[in-house]
């Protein structure tokens, strides 16, 4: 029988990969997906090859901050990673010794240094161009 890990790891795979299908048409590569997930996360930890490559075979599961990164960007459901049809995931979670019922403010703290970065690289970019147009 099927460890509730193991169910958990599988479930995210199936998910990951519909997510993956639904944006880009197709199932990339672990290389690929390893590229473009770390193009995202820039205020977070980059990661291998070989961890794509695992979460695509269902061998492991990211960690949190790499859940909410992966659910933005493709629009991926961890609600739908429960075991049972009447298990929430937050239950599920504990078996992996993470907890999905964090703090929102935490996310949308991440999210506002990301938008905040993103503005002052805009605005450095835009201070180029005025200084290649004054040359």
């Amino acid at each position: 029988m099927m460890s509730s890990k193991q169910k958990i790891k599988e479930n995210f795979s199936l998910l990951l990969t519909a997510g993956l299908l639904s944006y880009y048409q197709k199932i990339p590569s672990a290389a690929f997906l390893a590229k473009e997930f770390n193009l995202r996360a820039l205020h977070s930890e980059p990661i291998s090859q070989e961890s794509a490559r695992k979460w695509l075979r269902g061998q492991a599961i990211p960690e949190l901050e790499k859940l909410f990164i992966l659910q933005t960007w493709l629009q991926i459901d961890l609600n739908s990673l429960n075991i049972h049809a009447d298990q929430p995931l937050a239950n599920s979670s504990a078996t992996l010794g993470i907890d999905l019922n964090v703090d929102k403010r935490l996310y949308l703290k991440k999210t506002d240094e990301l938008k905040k970065t993103l503005e002052l690289m805009m605005q450095e970019i835009t201070d180029l161009k005025r200084e290649i147009i004054k040359k």
